[in-house]
């Protein structure tokens, strides 16, 4: 289970690459490892492929492979805004997560501590992602700091950047960049997630709520 009890399902990232080729996506930000990166030959294809269906996250139907759930459901909500933001303390041990935002629902694709070259995904609400968000802002260090990069998932061009960090017991600071301009923004430790989801352009959150 992840820090807010969602389950996580490991997969290499060349399973995952696999995946995501299976729908037409050839670039994709969010892999770790270099090897994920390059082109597959075909014997590793077939053997990756194998080894989805001895996992059990394909099945075979009338000649072609399906997607099982899961599984399905996540790829199709990384899929349809295209949006990752990573979310990672500067300095710190907490891993990276690329979180793929899809209105309501989040996935997070983070890096396994144990496994070479897989990652563990799990799905979310918004709700529950910007209040992780906030569970470790509060147990920031002093003078750390949560740092989001708003990116394009194919591209991977960044489009924002956001840090957060404590000011006092109860405030927060957060420092946003992006093509506009920097600003400052203050509020307190309750008003997080709502500031947060407001400035990442989340479904359902605004300022006035």
């Amino acid at each position: 289970m992840g820090q807010t009890g969602s389950e996580i399902y490991y997969l290499k990232e060349a399973e995952v690459k696999l995946l995501l080729a299976g729908l037409g996506i050839k670039r994709w930000y969010g892999f770790f490892s270099e090897e994920a990166a390059g082109r597959m030959p075909p014997e590793a294809f077939h053997r990756v492929l194998a080894g989805l269906y001895q996992k059990g996250v394909v099945a075979w139907e009338q000649g072609d492979a399906l997607v099982r759930q899961p599984y399905a459901r996540m790829l199709a909500a990384m899929l349809k805004e295209k949006r990752c933001i990573t979310m990672q303390v500067a300095g710190c041990t907490h891993p990276l997560r690329c979180c793929y935002i899809a209105g309501p629902e989040v996935v997070v694709m983070q890096k396994s501590q144990r496994e070479h070259a897989t990652v563990g995904l799990s799905e979310m609400s918004a709700e529950n992602w910007l209040g992780l968000a906030g569970e470790i802002t509060d147990s920031l260090p002093e003078d750390a700091c949560l740092e989001f990069s708003c990116r394009n998932s194919e591209s991977g061009e960044c489009e924002q950047k956001i840090a957060v960090r404590q000011e006092g017991i109860r405030v927060r600071r957060i420092d946003q960049e992006n093509a506009s301009g920097a600003a400052c923004i203050h509020c307190m430790q309750e008003e997080l997630a709502v500031r947060l989801g407001e400035l990442l352009g989340m479904e359902g959150f605004r300022a006035d709520r």
